[in-house]
C-alpha cells in the first residue's frame, strides 16, 4: 500500500521504459551493423521499432506496470509477457512483409537485451526511490477496531504486509466522531488532504461498517477492511464474487497432476547434480566420521513423509552414539524438559560432538538426504520432516502438512533455522503449502545457498 507520493512517480517509470527501449535498440543495432550500416533500410527498421515499441509499452500499461501498487516493485513476468507478444507481432509481420529484409538475429537479441536492461533499470530506480522516500512511500493508515483480542492479527499484518500504521483507535458507532478523529490525525501528520490517510478497519460484525464505507467512498479515502473471518487466513481461500455476493471457499492444496510430475523431475535433476558435485565431500566426511564413531558414520531416523508414511531420513552422525540414553537423563531436568518439548531441541546440546557442531554449522550433516530425494522420500523443497510425536503440535493442520512431501530445505531454512520459534516453523510450513508453485520452490532453493554460506541461524 503506497502513498500519493509514489503515484506521482508513474510518469518517470514510463519514461524509463521508453529510454531503455531506445537504448537497447541502439546498442544492438550498433553492434550488429557496425561494419556496414548500408545493408539495411534505416527508415524501415525505425518504423518497425516504433510499432513494436507502441505495442510493448501499451501492454506494460494494460498489465498495470505503472499503477501505484506496482510502481516500486519489479515484475519480470509483465515485461517478459509484453515482450513475447511484441516479438510475436514482429515475426508475423516480417514473414508477410517481403519488400524489406529484417534481421531476425538483430530483433531476437534486441528483445533479450531490452528485457535484461528494463528489469535492471526498474530494480535500480525502485531501490533509489524506496531508499529516498523511506516510510513516506507507504500509505499512512489508522488502525481501527483492533482491540486486545485481535492485536496479534494487526501485528501480523504490519509485519508481513509492511504496513505503516500511524495511529490506533477503537471502532465507535458514531460516524461523526470517527471522521473528526481521522481529520485530526491527518492534520497532525501535516497531510494536505484526508485522502492521503487510509483506514484499516477490523469488522467484527457483518454490516457494522456500512456508514463508514459510504463515507470513504464519497470522499475517496482509502479503506481496507479486515473481516472477522480473518481467523481463517491460515487456510488458503479463494473468493467468488457472484452478483455482489462474496463467497469464500478453500483452495485445493494437493500438489497433483502435471505440477506434481514437474516437481518430481526437478527433485531428481537437482539431487543427481548435488550427488555428483558433493560425492567426494560425502566420501571424505564418511571416512572422517568412521574414525570419530566406528560403524556409525550415518544416522537414520524415522520421520513422517507424504500422507503420513513413515520413512527413514539419513544424516551424517553429529551426536554421540548413545544420544537417546543421554536424552532421557537430560530430560530429568525440568528446564531442559520444558525447552525440549516446546521447541524439540536443546540449547547447547551436550550430546553434539565437536565435529558434529561443525557439520551442523554448515548443514553438511544433511548431504545424505540427497539419497532420500532420489528415493522419493523427500522433496528438495517442502515442510520440515517431522517425527511422529511432533504431529500433535500441528493440531488441526497436521493432515495438511502430510499432504505434501517434506523437504531438504524450506522457508524455515532460509528464515533463520534454529533462530525461528517452533510456532513460527509451523506457520512457515503452512504458508509454503498454501502458496506452493515451482517458481516459489526455485526462489527458496536460491535463497538456501546464501543462508547456508552465511550460517544463518545455524546451530
Amino acid at each position: 500500500m503506497y502513498s500519493g507520493r509514489v503515484s506521482k512517480l508513474s510518469v518517470r517509470f514510463f519514461v524509463l521504459d521508453l529510454v531503455v527501449y531506445a537504448i537497447s535498440s541502439f546498442i544492438v543495432g550498433y553492434l550488429k551493423f557496425l561494419n556496414d550500416i548500408s545493408v539495411i533500410s534505416i527508415n524501415a527498421y525505425l518504423i518497425m521499432l516504433v510499432l513494436i515499441g507502441i505495442i510493448f509499452i501499451s501492454l506494460l500499461y494494460i498489465s498495470g506496470n505503472y499503477e501505484t501498487p506496482n510502481l516500486l516493485q519489479v515484475h519480470p513476468q509483465i515485461y517478459f509477457r509484453s515482450l513475447m507478444y511484441s516479438a510475436a507481432f514482429f515475426y508475423v509481420i516480417s514473414f508477410y512483409v517481403r519488400y524489406v529484409s529484417y534481421s531476425r538475429i538483430y530483433f531476437t537479441v534486441f528483445f533479450g537485451v531490452n528485457f535484461i536492461l528494463a528489469i535492471t533499470a526498474r530494480y535500480l530506480l525502485s531501490k533509489v526511490y524506496k531508499s529516498s522516500l523511506g516510510d513516506k512511500a507507504k500509505l499512512p493508515l489508522v488502525a481501527i477496531g483492533f482491540m486486545s483480542n485481535n492485536e496479534n492479527l494487526l501485528e501480523k499484518l504490519v509485519l508481513e504486509m509492511r504496513l505503516r500504521v500511524v495511529a490506533k483507535q477503537s471502532l465507535i458507532s458514531n460516524l461523526e466522531e470517527l471522521v473528526d478523529s481521522h481529520h485530526e490525525i491527518a492534520n497532525k501528520l501535516g497531510l494536505v488532504n484526508t485522502r492521503e490517510l487510509g483506514m484499516l478497519v477490523y469488522e467484527e460484525k457483518v454490516g457494522q461498517l456500512e456508514p463508514l464505507i459510504s463515507y470513504c467512498e464519497l470522499n475517496y479515502i482509502p479503506l481496507f477492511i479486515v473481516p472477522s473471518v480473518s481467523s481463517l487466513l491460515s487456510i488458503p481461500l479463494k473468493t467468488i464474487n457472484y452478483r455482489g455476493i462474496l463467497l469464500l471457499g478453500p483452495k485445493d492444496l494437493v500438489v497433483d497432476g502435471v505440477s506434481k510430475r514437474f516437481k518430481r523431475i526437478l527433485d531428481v535433476i537437482l539431487a543427481i547434480i548435488g550427488i555428483v558435485l558433493t560425492s567426494w565431500l560425502m566420501a571424505f566426511l564418511w571416512v572422517i566420521l568412521l574414525f570419530d564413531s566406528p560403524r556409525h558414520a550415518i544416522f537414520s531416523q524415522e520421520r513422517l513423509g507424504l500422507d503420513g508414511k513413515k520413512v527413514r531420513i539419513f544424516k551424517f552422525r553429529t551426536m554421540v552414539i548413545d544420544s537417546e540414553r543421554q536424552l532421557k537423563i537430560l530430560l530429568e531436568n525440568d528446564g531442559i524438559n520444558k525447552n525440549y518439548y516446546d521447541n524439540y531441541k536443546i540449547e547447547n546440546d551436550p550430546r553434539i560432538t565437536p565435529l558434529g557442531k561443525y557439520l551442523r554449522k554448515w548443514s553438511l550433516d544433511e548431504l545424505p538426504q540427497l539419497i532420500n530425494i532420489l528415493k522419493g522420500d523427500l522433496s528438495f523443497v517442502g515442510p520440515r520432516p517431522i517425527v511422529p510425536s511432533e504431529l500433535a503440535r500441528y493440531g488441526t493442520h497436521g493432515k495438511i502438512i502430510l499432504r505434501v512431501k517434506p523437504g531438504l530445505t524450506g522457508l524455515w531454512q532460509v528464515s533463520g533455522r534454529n533462530d525461528v520459534s517452533y510456532e513460527d516453523r509451523i506457520q512457515m510450513d503452512l504458508f509454503y503449502i498454501h502458496n506452493w508453485s515451482l517458481g516459489f520452490d526455485m526462489k527458496i532453493i536460491l535463497q538456501t545457498i546464501p543462508a547456508v554460506l552465511c550460517r544463518k541461524g545455524a546451530g
